[in-house]
């Protein structure tokens, strides 16, 4: 009964229940009749996809079956996958792919499966991280596959080694057309292949992430849409200033270097800091107030809207308190530290008249409940009524759990997540799940 009724509904809403099931479970419904055989490959059931390669199964049944992919991830051994014999006849239109990359021979098959999967219309994002030994041999083939992809939009590197990239570019001889708009580069140093991508994409790039610690400064400089740039401190930084567009920013550090300051504060990067006028999100490091005291002297600061300070051991709150007031379009604030409580009475409806979002962490020892519900805490919310306070991850996992029943009381789990939900001083409405902790008093009647 159950059955017939099921597949009495129309298509739209067969597909609107459809799209509750996994992979596997719609590869076992597509056995049960010739309707929901091809109702299962409907697009829209597929487009949002992201299947891995520790259940290959799937893996290689999405390939020959789903029309469509929102991502593929696939690690060494690629051989172990016997993509070989199946990528080559595959119709299936993969979005992103994502390699774990160790060996030549990886690189080989990863070459022939991006090429094909390009070739059906694929591969707009693509995601390499690099984990044997560097690819002497096949390394140019790799680099002059990724060049002759059409349409590829995004496209991240992870190469951690020492040495540059080895690519012989006098063989890249492929046109190539500039398509990418995001482009991040995680290795030692600049090399020829990263040089490459930006000369050649520099019409269409908007967001550059650079991992090294010669910026590339001249080849930024002549990016026109670059609006997102994360990169390390540099001395010529400051000639970046003048970009137009460019309205996010995140200082990039070495985290054995931080505590020397010279290339975290080095002078460039201040007067970069000082003289940007157009940055609405900014994230960096603070060891100490001199990057966030820069910030404040410059044009960026009337309309900076998210501010993400990562804080070091030595990091003194006063200077972040004395200059708060000087981004009064701030709306996020997240600062990876235990907050006193001289700091919670700064942030109020005057100083920042726009903030919506506040992210901490909360102290080691007392439950989160109780410092919730501790007089600073409790004060901070209810003097600013919108305020929705997050608590930063603090364990490796992700969340930061806290067992007691009140926490716990209303998630679906037995810890509460505080870090996906805000807690606040106002009931939930449309668009908000916060978790109400703090009540304002009632007033005194005459």
């Amino acid at each position: 009964m159950v059955h017939s009724e099921f597949l009495s509904l129309p298509d739209d809403a067969l597909l609107v229940v459809l799209a509750f099931l996994t992979p596997r479970e719609l590869f076992a419904c597509r056995t049960v009749c010739r309707r929901l055989r091809d109702i299962c490959e409907h697009r829209d059931l597929w487009r949002k996809v992201h299947v891995w390669d520790d259940d290959a199964g799937v893996l290689l049944a999405a390939l020959a079956v789903a029309p469509c992919l929102k991502g593929m991830h696939l690690s060494s051994p690629l051989a172990a996958l016997d993509l070989a014999s199946l990528v080559p006849g595959s119709t299936c239109v993969v979005d992103g792919l994502s390699f774990d990359l160790a060996t030549e021979n990886d690189v080989l098959l990863a070459i022939d499966v991006l090429l094909h999967l390009s070739s059906v219309g694929g591969v707009r994002e693509l995601y390499i991280e690099w984990g044997g030994e560097p690819p002497v041999k096949t390394l140019t083939k790799l680099a002059e596959a990724i060049c002759s992809l059409p349409g590829l939009l995004y496209f991240d590197f992870h190469y951690p080694f020492e040495e540059p990239l080895q690519v012989t570019l006098r063989n890249l001889d492929v046109e190539v057309m500039p398509t990418l708009k995001r482009l991040e580069i995680i290795g030692d140093r600049m090399d020829p292949f990263a040089e490459y991508l930006l000369k050649k994409h520099a019409d269409t790039l908007q967001e550059v992430r650079v991992y090294f610690r010669d910026v590339p400064v001249s080849l930024l400089m002549v990016l026109p849409r670059l609006r997102s740039l994360a990169c390390m401190s540099h001395k010529d930084l400051a000639q970046l200033s003048n970009l137009e567009n460019l309205d996010s920013f995140e200082l990039l550090y070495d985290l054995d270097e931080v505590p020397k300051e010279k290339d975290v504060f080095c002078p460039g990067t201040l007067k970069f800091l000082r003289r940007a006028s157009h940055l609405k999100s900014v994230t960096m490091p603070l060891h100490s107030p001199a990057n966030l005291s820069a910030l404040s002297l410059s044009f960026s600061s009337a309309v900076v809207e998210a501010l993400d300070l990562n804080c070091f051991p030595g990091f003194y709150f006063e200077g972040l308190i004395d200059v708060l007031h000087q981004f009064p379009s701030l709306r996020t604030l997240s600062v990876d530290a235990e907050p006193p409580d001289d700091f919670l009475r700064t942030i109020s409806p005057v100083s920042l008249p726009r903030l919506a979002t506040l992210v901490v962490y909360p102290p080691k020892n007392p439950s989160i409940r109780a410092w919730l519900h501790e007089p600073a805490i409790q004060d901070l919310l209810i003097r600013n009524p919108d305020l929705h306070l997050f608590i930063h991850n603090r364990r490796s996992r992700g969340v930061y759990a806290c067992f007691c029943v009140w926490c716990s009381r209303g998630h679906r789990s037995s810890r509460a997540d505080y870090s996906r939900q805000p807690v606040s001083s106002h009931k939930r409405k449309a668009g908000c799940n916060c978790f109400q902790v703090a009540v304002s008093p009632p007033q005194p009647t005459d």
